[in-house]
C-alpha cells in the first residue's frame, strides 16, 4: 500500500513537473512571438521618433496594428505600451485639427499610465505622463513630474522636460515643488548647461535662472548685463512717456 501511495506521489509530480515546463515554454513561446510581432512596428516608431514625426498615416496604422497584436500575445508587456504611447504621441504631432490631436494625446496618455501601473519606477513613464497632462492643459502635472525626477534624476530627457515644465510653470508652483524644480536644475546645469540656457532663452525665462545663481548659467545667461541693463531700460522708457 505504502508503495503504491509513493509511486502515485511520484507521479503526480513528475507530472507537475512537467506541466510546468510546457506552461513556461508555451509562455516563452508567446513572449518571442511577442517581440517578433512588435520588433519591425518599434523600430519604425523608434524612427519616426527621431524624426519627429510620422511620414504615413498608412504607415502609422500599420504600425499601430502590428503593436496590437504583440498586445493580446503578451497584455503585460510594458515596452510595447510605451511603443504604443510614442505612436499616438507622433500622431498628435501630425493630426489634422487641434481636436483631433487632443483625442491621439489622450490615448498616448492612457498607455503611459499603463506603463507606468507595469513599470512604476521607470522615469520616462511618469514623464510621458506629464508630457500630455501638460499639453492638455490639466492641473496636476507636478505629480507624475516629481516622480520622473524622483526615479530618473540624471537622465537627460527628463532633466530637459522637468527644467522646460519648471520654467513655464514657476510661479504656479509651491514651496515644495520649487524646491524639486530648483534641484533638477542645478542637475541639468551640471550636465546640460548649454541646452538649458537655451531654453530658458527661448522661452524668456532667463530672469528666473539668473535668480537661482546655478553654477555656469550666470555666464551663460550673461546675468549680471542683464540686472545692469534693466534699470536703464526702464529710465529710458520713463524718459521717452
Amino acid at each position: 500500500m505504502k508503495r503504491s501511495v509513493s509511486l502515485l506521489l511520484r507521479a503526480a509530480f513528475v507530472f507537475s513537473c512537467v506541466a510546468l515546463l510546457a506552461f513556461a515554454a508555451w509562455q516563452a513561446s508567446l513572449r518571442g512571438r511577442a517581440d517578433l510581432t512588435a520588433q519591425g512596428p518599434t523600430a519604425q516608431v523608434e524612427r519616426w521618433a527621431r524624426g519627429g514625426r510620422i511620414d504615413s498615416l498608412q504607415r502609422w496604422r500599420r504600425a499601430v496594428d502590428g503593436l496590437r497584436a504583440a498586445q493580446a500575445l503578451v497584455p503585460g508587456e510594458a515596452a510595447v505600451y510605451a511603443s504604443m504611447a510614442r505612436a499616438y504621441s507622433l500622431a498628435a504631432i501630425s493630426a489634422p485639427t487641434p481636436s483631433a490631436a487632443s483625442v491621439y494625446r489622450e490615448f498616448s496618455l492612457l498607455h503611459w499610465r499603463l506603463v507606468t501601473m507595469l513599470r512604476p519606477t521607470w522615469p520616462y513613464g511618469w514623464s510621458g505622463i506629464a508630457t500630455h497632462t501638460f499639453n492638455l492643459g490639466y492641473a496636476d502635472v507636478m505629480g507624475a513630474l516629481s516622480r520622473a525626477m524622483r526615479y530618473g534624476p540624471w537622465e537627460p530627457g527628463v532633466q530637459l522636460f522637468a527644467s522646460r515644465v519648471g520654467l513655464l510653470r514657476w510661479e504656479l508652483l509651491d514651496s515644495t515643488q520649487r524646491e524639486e524644480v530648483r534641484q533638477n536644475w542645478r542637475r541639468t546645469a551640471q550636465r546640460q548647461g548649454e541646452a538649458l540656457a537655451r531654453m530658458a532663452v527661448e522661452l524668456k525665462r532667463e530672469p528666473i535662472l539668473c535668480a537661482e545663481g546655478l553654477p555656469g548659467m550666470q555666464k551663460r545667461l550673461q546675468c549680471d548685463k542683464r540686472r545692469n541693463a534693466a534699470p536703464r531700460k526702464r529710465a529710458g522708457n520713463r524718459m521717452t512717456r
